[in-house]
């Protein structure tokens, strides 16, 4: 099966370009530098490095409804998570609203 180029949101850009050229301008050398730069920067840093872990069955089970529940694929999901820990953003929601009923009674 053949991949596709572009998503459906770059096919509207696309048309949009064709169709409406009088509402797209070129961008100056010095604009064009910064978006090659900020493209590169995100490809350089998108590297992934393949692991293999070893997961309870059930918590598998758990992580790959929450995915479905997401819309995302359960690997996808899991990396995001794990993403999400190593950037310290990861939050325990049950936590988060004893804290903010703490702070409301406090108030």
């Amino acid at each position: 099966m053949a991949k596709k180029l572009y998503t459906k949101q770059e096919l509207k850009l696309l048309k949009s370009i064709e169709d409406e050229p009088e509402k797209w301008k070129p961008v100056s050398e010095k604009e064009k530098q910064k978006y090659v730069k900020s493209a590169s920067e995100y490809v350089k840093n998108k590297k992934q490095k393949r692991i293999t872990i070893r997961i309870n069955e059930k918590d598998l089970q758990k992580l790959q409804t929450l995915a479905q529940k997401e819309g995302l694929p359960y690997q996808t999901y899991i990396t995001s998570m794990l993403h999400k820990m190593a950037e310290k953003r990861l939050v325990d929601k049950e936590l988060l609203n004893e804290m903010m009923n703490s702070l409301k009674k406090a108030a």
